[in-house]
């Protein structure tokens, strides 16, 4: 009975020994996950807001002029609306700017024009036209021209041209402020500020726009 029971134990211990050595084998070897792929993030662009306006069918032209001689300084990276009125339907196929002085000329010293709506009380609402930067080509007295084709403007009705420009300039204009004039911080802010602490009246600056209905 003593040697059976001995054979028993010794039997048993073989076998939790080889189970041992199965477990150690196994686990030499373990299975690597694969590697889980990160995403790339993607800049969405952003876009424009354009007329979608389709053009007019041009046979009058009429020029809107706003002629000043006095000049004073603007800030760089700051825009500046004037209002203006439409009695019809017009194309804005031409916008000349008239500057005093520029602080910075060559690439990235830029001017850019663009188009607001009213927002019913005379005061700009949204961006409908934002233009391509065109660069200072001179320090002193010079116009740039604008050709915002492509879309037309719903008349009658007020709308608000605005200029912006990267650098301190001087644009031709009144000596005097007009409730119809603004200068606000930023690049074509949309919507425009309301009014009060972020904007604040200016004066009517020079330019010349050829608009053209039926």
């Amino acid at each position: 009975m003593r040697k059976k029971i001995i054979v028993f134990v010794l039997l048993a211990g073989l076998g939790v020994f080889i189970g041992l050595q199965s477990c150690s084998v196994n686990n030499n070897n373990p299975t690597v996950p694969a590697p889980v792929p990160t995403n790339t993030p993607t800049n969405t662009p952003t876009v424009t807001p354009t007329s979608s306006n389709t053009p007019v069918v041009c046979a009058t032209h009429v020029i809107l002029s706003v002629t000043s001689s006095a000049t004073t300084t603007v800030a760089a990276n700051y825009t500046y609306v004037d209002q203006f009125t439409l009695g019809v339907n017009s194309n804005p196929d031409a916008v000349t700017v008239a500057v005093s002085s520029a602080s910075a000329t060559g690439t990235g010293n830029n001017l850019e024009i663009a188009f607001y709506t009213d927002n019913g009380s005379n005061y700009p609402g949204s961006v409908i036209f934002i233009s391509g930067p065109r660069a200072f080509t001179a320090s002193g007295p010079s116009t740039y021209s604008f050709t915002p084709t492509g879309f037309s403007l719903t008349g009658p009705g007020n709308y608000w041209l605005a200029i912006h420009s990267s650098v301190q300039f001087q644009p031709n204009q009144n000596s005097s402020n007009s409730a119809l004039n603004f200068t606000v911080s930023g690049h074509f802010p949309n919507p425009f500020p309301t009014p009060g602490g972020t904007s604040a009246a200016g004066a009517p600056w020079s330019y010349d726009m050829d608009t053209c209905h039926p």
